[in-house]
């Protein structure tokens, strides 16, 4: 596993440089911490820069690639959180800008993450996302930290996850358990996680909301997304023909504009 820093088109030939020099290999998923703090340091950021006055986002890219028999070549953007309110109003611009940025291309699958405590129908990502999926063909919902809700609330998650709240998504939504810092920084495995997952939704207080199952943990969110990835790609397909086409075009024209090949060397 490899990391390198892509920088925004706003830095320096100089800066450009420097990020071009960070790359890191890591076997172990801890070592992400340590890596993150030193691309962070290059960025520039607030609160790993010995400058105040910064912002505390950059439009610069944390990259991890992960080579393995999976099969699979995809891209997985983890996104900061939309702000309306910032100590730097830069860093209100900065999040809106990058956010768009992605959620403006149809190749992009949009996983729309809300806190359950959260009224979605106010959520600025699921505002967002409707206006750049007007469709509603690559949006998903995703519901987390059930286990933060106030008492006697799990009606009205439940009827979101539904898809029968006032907040509706064509794809839907899923309910899903993360687990607590305590719990990851304990060394959680994957299959533990599934199973204390399945334990909280096992509950009384969550059986009794009729939910359908397969709309529940982290387990069923992967299979649907696998069928969802499949039937983008084949839809987005054509249109990546189509660039790829106007792309020869243009590299055939730049070869014509260069006229009549020379014979030697010192033919003018």
């Amino acid at each position: 596993m490899t990391t390198s820093l892509l920088p925004s088109a706003s830095r320096s030939p100089e800066e450009k440089e420097k990020f071009a020099a960070f790359h890191r290999e890591f076997r172990d998923f801890n070592e992400l911490p340590t890596i993150i703090r030193e691309a962070s340091l290059i960025m520039g950021v607030r609160g790993f820069s010995e400058f105040a006055y910064i912002p505390g986002f950059a439009a610069d890219v944390l990259r991890l690639e992960l080579v393995g028999d999976t099969g699979l070549h995809l891209t997985l953007i983890d996104l900061p959180g939309l702000i309306s309110v910032a100590e730097d109003d830069e860093d209100v611009e900065i999040v809106e800008g990058l956010v768009d940025s992605y959620l403006e291309s149809s190749r992009t699958i949009i996983l729309a993450v809300i806190p359950a405590s959260s009224d979605a129908e106010t959520q600025r990502i699921i505002q967002r996302a409707r206006h750049f999926d007007k469709e509603g063909v690559r949006t998903v919902g995703i519901l987390t930290k059930p286990n933060l809700i106030n008492k006697n609330t799990e009606e009205r998650v439940a009827r979101l996850a539904k898809n029968l709240d006032r907040t509706k998504l064509n794809l839907g939504f899923f309910l899903v358990k993360n687990p607590s810092p305590d719990e990851l920084a304990a060394g959680m495995s994957f299959r533990q996680r599934h199973r204390a997952e399945m334990e909280f939704f096992s509950s009384q207080r969550w059986k009794a909301q009729g939910m359908d199952p397969t709309r529940i943990g982290i387990n069923n969110l992967r299979s649907f997304l696998d069928g969802l990835l499949d039937s983008h790609v084949e839809r987005e397909l054509p249109k990546v023909q189509q660039e790829v086409r106007r792309l020869l075009q243009w590299v055939d024209k730049g070869v014509d504009d260069l006229g009549i090949e020379r014979s030697n060397a010192g033919q003018v």
